[in-house]
Protein backbone atom coordinates (compact mmCIF):
# COMPACT_ATOMS: atom_id res chain seq x y z
CA UNK A 1 0.00 0.00 0.00
CA UNK A 2 3.21 2.16 1.14
CA UNK A 3 4.51 1.46 -2.37
CA UNK A 4 1.35 2.52 -4.63
CA UNK A 5 0.74 5.32 -2.87
CA UNK A 6 4.73 6.31 -3.46
CA UNK A 7 4.38 5.18 -7.09
CA UNK A 8 1.35 7.68 -7.49
CA UNK A 9 2.60 10.65 -5.89
CA UNK A 10 5.76 10.36 -7.81
CA UNK A 11 3.98 9.76 -11.08
CA UNK A 12 1.60 13.52 -10.04
CA UNK A 13 5.03 15.00 -9.92
CA UNK A 14 5.81 13.93 -12.86
CA UNK A 15 2.82 14.90 -14.87
CA UNK A 16 3.65 18.60 -13.76
CA UNK A 17 5.17 20.45 -16.11
CA UNK A 18 8.21 23.15 -15.36
CA UNK A 19 7.89 26.65 -15.97
CA UNK A 20 8.72 27.97 -18.84
CA UNK A 21 10.34 31.12 -19.39
CA UNK A 22 7.39 33.19 -19.57
CA UNK A 23 5.32 32.57 -16.63
CA UNK A 24 8.87 32.58 -14.87
CA UNK A 25 8.88 36.41 -15.56
CA UNK A 26 5.30 36.94 -14.50
CA UNK A 27 6.03 35.53 -11.44
CA UNK A 28 8.89 37.50 -10.55
CA UNK A 29 7.03 40.49 -11.85
CA UNK A 30 4.23 39.65 -9.87
CA UNK A 31 6.57 39.33 -6.72
CA UNK A 32 8.51 42.90 -7.30
CA UNK A 33 4.59 44.47 -8.08
CA UNK A 34 4.24 43.17 -4.35
CA UNK A 35 7.27 45.88 -2.83
CA UNK A 36 6.33 48.85 -5.40
CA UNK A 37 2.19 48.19 -3.67
CA UNK A 38 3.86 47.94 -0.43
CA UNK A 39 5.54 51.79 -0.65
CA UNK A 40 1.67 53.08 -0.91
CA UNK A 41 1.72 53.36 3.23
CA UNK A 42 4.59 54.65 3.42
CA UNK A 43 4.23 57.67 0.55
CA UNK A 44 1.18 58.41 1.81
CA UNK A 45 2.69 59.13 5.46
CA UNK A 46 5.82 60.73 3.52
CA UNK A 47 3.55 63.70 1.75
CA UNK A 48 2.29 64.90 5.88
CA UNK A 49 6.34 65.19 6.80
CA UNK A 50 8.75 65.51 3.85
CA UNK A 51 9.01 67.04 0.73
CA UNK A 52 8.65 64.38 -1.88
CA UNK A 53 10.66 66.01 -4.57
CA UNK A 54 13.82 65.46 -2.12
CA UNK A 55 12.65 62.24 -1.28
CA UNK A 56 12.28 61.09 -5.21
CA UNK A 57 16.27 62.91 -5.39
CA UNK A 58 17.46 60.52 -2.48
CA UNK A 59 15.07 57.42 -4.00
CA UNK A 60 16.83 57.17 -7.10
CA UNK A 61 20.01 58.25 -6.23
CA UNK A 62 20.25 54.99 -3.77
CA UNK A 63 18.56 52.69 -6.72
CA UNK A 64 20.60 54.12 -8.88
CA UNK A 65 23.97 53.55 -6.68
CA UNK A 66 23.13 49.87 -5.48
CA UNK A 67 22.48 48.63 -9.48
CA UNK A 68 26.04 50.25 -10.51
CA UNK A 69 27.41 48.28 -7.70
CA UNK A 70 26.03 45.00 -9.98
CA UNK A 71 27.30 45.90 -13.07
CA UNK A 72 29.55 43.44 -14.57
CA UNK A 73 33.04 45.20 -15.07
CA UNK A 74 33.96 43.51 -18.62
CA UNK A 75 30.66 44.67 -19.96
CA UNK A 76 31.92 48.49 -19.04
CA UNK A 77 34.78 47.65 -21.91
CA UNK A 78 32.24 46.31 -24.64
CA UNK A 79 29.82 49.38 -24.43
CA UNK A 80 32.73 51.74 -25.59
CA UNK A 81 32.04 50.53 -28.93
CA UNK A 82 29.95 52.99 -30.86
CA UNK A 83 27.42 49.97 -32.04
CA UNK A 84 26.77 49.05 -28.47
CA UNK A 85 26.84 52.51 -26.81
CA UNK A 86 23.99 54.33 -29.30
CA UNK A 87 20.95 52.20 -28.46
CA UNK A 88 22.12 52.35 -24.22
CA UNK A 89 22.17 55.71 -24.30
CA UNK A 90 19.25 56.53 -26.31
CA UNK A 91 17.21 53.75 -24.73
CA UNK A 92 18.18 54.87 -21.35
CA UNK A 93 17.40 58.27 -21.93
CA UNK A 94 13.70 57.63 -23.38
CA UNK A 95 13.16 55.67 -20.59
CA UNK A 96 15.05 57.88 -17.79
CA UNK A 97 12.25 61.06 -19.13
CA UNK A 98 8.87 58.69 -19.64
CA UNK A 99 9.35 57.35 -15.87
CA UNK A 100 10.49 61.04 -14.48
CA UNK A 101 7.28 62.36 -16.22
CA UNK A 102 5.20 59.88 -14.77
CA UNK A 103 6.27 60.07 -11.27
CA UNK A 104 6.41 64.21 -11.64
CA UNK A 105 3.08 64.47 -13.29
CA UNK A 106 1.39 61.97 -10.69
CA UNK A 107 2.54 63.95 -7.69
CA UNK A 108 1.65 67.67 -9.64
CA UNK A 109 -2.45 65.50 -10.65
CA UNK A 110 -2.43 64.86 -6.38
CA UNK A 111 -2.54 68.29 -5.88
CA UNK A 112 -5.53 68.79 -7.55
CA UNK A 113 -7.49 65.40 -7.62
CA UNK A 114 -8.01 62.51 -4.97
CA UNK A 115 -5.72 59.50 -4.24
CA UNK A 116 -8.98 57.58 -5.24
CA UNK A 117 -8.91 59.26 -8.82
CA UNK A 118 -4.87 59.28 -9.55
CA UNK A 119 -4.80 55.72 -8.42
CA UNK A 120 -7.45 54.56 -11.07
CA UNK A 121 -6.19 56.97 -13.84
CA UNK A 122 -3.10 56.28 -13.59
CA UNK A 123 -3.94 52.37 -14.27
CA UNK A 124 -4.97 53.84 -17.58
CA UNK A 125 -1.83 52.79 -18.99
CA UNK A 126 -3.28 49.27 -18.67
CA UNK A 127 -5.35 50.03 -21.57
CA UNK A 128 -3.12 52.36 -23.39
CA UNK A 129 0.34 50.18 -23.56
CA UNK A 130 -1.85 46.79 -25.28
CA UNK A 131 -3.45 49.56 -27.57
CA UNK A 132 0.44 50.99 -28.24
CA UNK A 133 1.82 47.74 -28.77
CA UNK A 134 -0.80 46.91 -31.36
CA UNK A 135 -0.31 49.45 -33.38
CA UNK A 136 3.45 49.12 -33.23
CA UNK A 137 2.89 45.82 -34.48
CA UNK A 138 4.57 44.09 -30.90
CA UNK A 139 1.71 42.36 -29.65
CA UNK A 140 -1.76 40.48 -30.74
CA UNK A 141 -4.99 41.52 -28.99
CA UNK A 142 -6.35 37.99 -28.25
CA UNK A 143 -9.57 37.61 -27.10
CA UNK A 144 -8.73 36.14 -23.65
CA UNK A 145 -5.42 39.06 -22.74
CA UNK A 146 -8.23 41.07 -24.05
CA UNK A 147 -10.71 39.85 -21.81
CA UNK A 148 -7.97 39.86 -18.57
CA UNK A 149 -7.55 43.30 -19.33
CA UNK A 150 -11.44 44.68 -19.30
CA UNK A 151 -11.66 42.01 -16.11
CA UNK A 152 -8.67 43.57 -14.30
CA UNK A 153 -9.55 47.23 -15.57
CA UNK A 154 -13.29 46.92 -14.44
CA UNK A 155 -11.67 45.94 -10.59
CA UNK A 156 -9.75 49.00 -10.70
CA UNK A 157 -12.79 50.95 -11.37
CA UNK A 158 -14.21 49.20 -8.22
CA UNK A 159 -11.07 49.29 -6.17
CA UNK A 160 -10.36 52.98 -6.56
CA UNK A 161 -12.70 54.82 -8.17
CA UNK A 162 -15.52 57.30 -6.10
CA UNK A 163 -18.80 57.77 -8.26
CA UNK A 164 -20.51 61.66 -8.28
CA UNK A 165 -17.55 62.98 -8.98
CA UNK A 166 -15.86 64.84 -12.07
CA UNK A 167 -13.25 64.98 -14.02
CA UNK A 168 -10.70 67.86 -13.68
CA UNK A 169 -7.41 69.35 -13.95
CA UNK A 170 -5.67 66.84 -11.89
CA UNK A 171 -7.07 64.06 -13.28
CA UNK A 172 -6.02 65.35 -17.12
CA UNK A 173 -2.56 65.58 -15.38
CA UNK A 174 -3.11 62.23 -13.98
CA UNK A 175 -3.43 60.76 -18.00
CA UNK A 176 -0.72 62.23 -18.88
CA UNK A 177 0.90 60.39 -16.20
CA UNK A 178 -1.01 57.34 -17.72
CA UNK A 179 0.49 57.51 -20.92
CA UNK A 180 3.99 57.97 -20.02
CA UNK A 181 4.13 54.50 -18.21
CA UNK A 182 3.03 52.91 -20.88
CA UNK A 183 5.59 54.62 -23.21
CA UNK A 184 7.90 53.57 -20.95
CA UNK A 185 6.75 49.84 -20.88
CA UNK A 186 7.23 49.84 -24.76
CA UNK A 187 10.63 51.41 -24.62
CA UNK A 188 11.94 49.17 -21.84
CA UNK A 189 10.45 45.89 -24.10
CA UNK A 190 12.38 47.76 -27.31
CA UNK A 191 15.48 48.21 -25.50
CA UNK A 192 15.94 45.32 -22.93
CA UNK A 193 16.57 43.08 -25.93
CA UNK A 194 19.00 45.62 -27.58
CA UNK A 195 21.40 46.65 -24.33
CA UNK A 196 22.81 45.03 -21.76
CA UNK A 197 20.39 44.83 -18.57
CA UNK A 198 22.38 45.84 -16.21
CA UNK A 199 24.00 48.54 -17.58
CA UNK A 200 20.76 49.41 -19.07
CA UNK A 201 18.79 49.79 -15.94
CA UNK A 202 21.58 51.77 -14.01
CA UNK A 203 22.16 54.16 -16.57
CA UNK A 204 18.16 54.90 -16.35
CA UNK A 205 17.98 55.38 -13.02
CA UNK A 206 20.94 57.93 -12.83
CA UNK A 207 19.05 59.88 -15.46
CA UNK A 208 15.89 59.71 -13.25
CA UNK A 209 18.26 61.18 -10.52
CA UNK A 210 19.48 63.94 -12.80
CA UNK A 211 15.99 65.27 -13.40
CA UNK A 212 15.29 64.92 -10.21
CA UNK A 213 18.11 67.02 -8.92
CA UNK A 214 17.46 69.33 -11.56
CA UNK A 215 13.82 69.96 -9.91
CA UNK A 216 14.84 70.19 -6.39
CA UNK A 217 17.38 72.69 -7.42
CA UNK A 218 14.41 74.39 -9.54
CA UNK A 219 12.46 74.58 -6.32
CA UNK A 220 15.45 76.20 -4.55
CA UNK A 221 15.98 73.17 -2.39
CA UNK A 222 13.55 72.55 -0.11
CA UNK A 223 14.17 71.44 3.58
CA UNK A 224 13.89 67.80 3.37
CA UNK A 225 11.43 67.54 6.38
CA UNK A 226 8.30 69.86 5.91
CA UNK A 227 6.41 69.54 9.37
CA UNK A 228 7.42 68.38 12.65
CA UNK A 229 10.44 66.35 13.57
CA UNK A 230 11.61 62.91 12.20
CA UNK A 231 13.85 60.58 12.83
CA UNK A 232 17.43 60.38 11.25
CA UNK A 233 16.29 56.73 11.89
CA UNK A 234 13.52 56.57 10.21
CA UNK A 235 14.09 58.73 6.90
CA UNK A 236 17.25 56.52 6.51
CA UNK A 237 15.09 53.09 6.62
CA UNK A 238 12.80 54.73 4.80
CA UNK A 239 14.80 55.80 1.57
CA UNK A 240 16.71 52.56 1.81
CA UNK A 241 13.68 50.45 1.37
CA UNK A 242 12.18 52.80 -1.06
CA UNK A 243 15.69 53.11 -3.02
CA UNK A 244 16.19 49.19 -3.09
CA UNK A 245 13.33 46.97 -3.08
CA UNK A 246 10.70 49.39 -4.26
CA UNK A 247 12.70 50.89 -6.92
CA UNK A 248 16.27 49.53 -7.68
CA UNK A 249 14.92 45.71 -7.44
CA UNK A 250 11.56 46.43 -9.29
CA UNK A 251 13.34 48.28 -12.32
CA UNK A 252 15.73 45.46 -12.33
CA UNK A 253 13.58 42.79 -12.40
CA UNK A 254 11.33 44.70 -15.30
CA UNK A 255 13.83 45.46 -17.69
CA UNK A 256 15.06 41.73 -17.27
CA UNK A 257 12.06 39.91 -17.69
CA UNK A 258 10.01 41.89 -19.89
CA UNK A 259 11.98 40.22 -22.87
CA UNK A 260 10.40 37.24 -22.48
CA UNK A 261 6.86 38.52 -22.20
CA UNK A 262 4.78 41.06 -24.21
CA UNK A 263 4.47 44.69 -22.94
CA UNK A 264 0.40 43.46 -22.53
CA UNK A 265 1.00 41.23 -19.92
CA UNK A 266 3.26 44.01 -18.17
CA UNK A 267 0.58 46.25 -17.94
CA UNK A 268 -1.98 43.70 -16.34
CA UNK A 269 0.44 42.06 -13.90
CA UNK A 270 1.65 45.68 -12.54
CA UNK A 271 -1.84 46.34 -11.68
CA UNK A 272 -1.96 44.23 -8.61
CA UNK A 273 0.15 47.04 -7.62
CA UNK A 274 -2.71 49.09 -6.07
CA UNK A 275 -4.68 45.69 -5.13
CA UNK A 276 -1.03 45.04 -2.62
CA UNK A 277 -1.02 48.66 -1.57
CA UNK A 278 -4.64 48.72 -0.47
CA UNK A 279 -3.97 45.44 1.38
CA UNK A 280 -1.02 47.31 2.94
CA UNK A 281 -2.61 50.19 4.01
CA UNK A 282 -4.61 47.84 5.71
CA UNK A 283 -2.32 46.76 7.88
CA UNK A 284 0.15 49.51 8.28
CA UNK A 285 -2.37 52.22 8.26
CA UNK A 286 -5.00 50.09 9.88
CA UNK A 287 -7.76 50.96 6.76
CA UNK A 288 -10.14 49.18 5.46
CA UNK A 289 -11.59 47.94 2.66
CA UNK A 290 -15.23 48.10 1.79
CA UNK A 291 -17.05 45.43 0.29
CA UNK A 292 -16.96 47.36 -3.02
CA UNK A 293 -13.24 47.79 -2.86
CA UNK A 294 -12.61 43.90 -1.85
CA UNK A 295 -14.80 42.88 -4.62
CA UNK A 296 -12.89 44.98 -7.18
CA UNK A 297 -9.82 43.48 -5.91
CA UNK A 298 -11.07 40.17 -6.17
CA UNK A 299 -11.98 40.78 -9.93
CA UNK A 300 -8.29 42.15 -10.71
CA UNK A 301 -6.91 38.82 -9.38
CA UNK A 302 -9.22 37.32 -11.35
CA UNK A 303 -8.56 39.02 -14.57
CA UNK A 304 -4.54 38.46 -13.87
CA UNK A 305 -5.48 34.35 -12.98
CA UNK A 306 -7.57 34.34 -16.25
CA UNK A 307 -4.50 35.59 -18.30
CA UNK A 308 -2.18 32.78 -17.29
CA UNK A 309 -4.70 30.14 -18.28
CA UNK A 310 -3.98 28.15 -21.39
CA UNK A 311 -7.85 27.44 -22.78
CA UNK A 312 -7.82 24.82 -24.91
CA UNK A 313 -10.08 24.77 -27.73
CA UNK A 314 -13.21 22.52 -27.71
CA UNK A 315 -13.82 20.49 -31.25
CA UNK A 316 -17.75 19.91 -31.97
CA UNK A 317 -18.15 16.56 -33.58
CA UNK A 318 -19.05 16.60 -37.78
CA UNK A 319 -22.30 15.08 -38.07
CA UNK A 320 -23.33 13.67 -41.09
CA UNK A 321 -27.15 12.68 -42.31
CA UNK A 322 -27.07 9.66 -41.17
CA UNK A 323 -25.78 10.10 -37.85
CA UNK A 324 -28.72 9.58 -34.81
CA UNK A 325 -28.00 11.53 -31.82
CA UNK A 326 -30.42 8.54 -29.54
Amino acid sequence: MALNTINKRLKLHKNIKPLNQQQKAHLYLLFVSFFLGLSFPFLKWSTDYLSIEALLAWRFFVAAAVCSLFIPRGILRNISVLAHLKPLVKGAFLMSTVLFLAFWLQIEGLKYTSASHCTFITAFYCVFTPLLSFLIGRDKLGLRLSGSILISFLGLYFLSYQPGTTFNYGDFLTLLCALCVSAHIIFTDKYSRQCDVSVLNAFQLWGMTFYACVLLAYQGFPPFVKHGTVPLLTLIELILFLGIPATALFFWVQTSQQKYTTPSYVALILLMEPVFGAIASGVILLERLSPRELFGAMLILSGLILSQLKLKKVVFPKFSKHTHLF
